[in-house]
């Protein structure tokens, strides 16, 4: 603990307050002296804050003890017994802070934003739909025909557009308790087959351009291939 000798006082004043300030008066002054000394040292101060941390932490907490060892005494009445408990918490509480805040400051620097992870970039859409018609090519064209039908057919989407034609769907206020459970039922779950059909669509549907007047200005329309 390397310290300059124009606030050398200054620590000194606060090590031999703490050693002043120690629950049990056992050893000679310069016994407890040596050891509060020792105390700061061991939490590895770095400046003269830091060094006021760590002195507030070490007395906070030889207070919180002090109070639960006269807690403890015989003769209490219940009062009595209360108050030292409560202080002893909330000194308890006052060293843990301390200690959180020279963790804090000695805790090392967090990256530059430039050196932290960036994300991949987007797949290209031709890779994608490659490997999507790669997913595909496990089936048999009987299984993706099937998987067709069911997504097309699941009876869950069915009654949910037809009840769409009779309310929004968004105004579930308006429904019916029956409507409302047409409208959040969960859809079956999806074999892999379907998965991948369903994963062919979407992506088909977001290699489609957009219509010219839902595009924003400035924005370039993507071109078909």
């Amino acid at each position: 603990m390397a310290i300059s000798s124009d606030i050398a006082f200054v620590v000194d004043a606060m090590i031999t307050a703490l050693a002043e300030a120690w629950p049990l008066a056992v050893g000679s002054p310069d016994n407890r002296l040596a050891a509060a000394s020792k105390a700061v040292e061991a939490l590895k101060p770095d400046d003269l804050a830091e060094i006021m941390i760590a002195t507030r932490m070490l007395a906070a907490h030889h207070a919180s003890m002090d109070s639960y060892r006269r807690s403890m005494r015989p003769g209490l009445c219940d009062a009595d017994v209360s108050r030292l408990r409560a202080n002893a918490l909330a000194t308890g509480r006052a060293a843990d802070a301390a200690q959180r805040t020279l963790d804090k400051r000695k805790a090392p620097p967090k990256p530059p934003a430039d050196a932290r992870p960036t994300r991949k970039p987007p797949v290209p859409p031709h890779e994608d739909m490659s490997r999507i018609e790669a997913e595909l090519a496990r089936f048999t064209p009987e299984e993706i025909a099937a998987a067709e039908i069911s997504l097309d057919n699941d009876p869950a989407d069915l009654a949910c557009n037809e009840l769409a034609k009779r309310v929004s769907l968004d105004r579930f206020e308006d429904m019916t308790m029956e409507e409302r459970r047409i409208a959040y039922a969960p859809r079956a779950l999806m074999t892999p087959a379907e998965i991948a059909v369903m994963g062919k669509r979407i992506a088909e549907s977001n290699r489609r351009p957009r219509p010219a007047d839902e595009v924003a200005p400035g924005e370039p329309q993507a071109r078909s291939t």
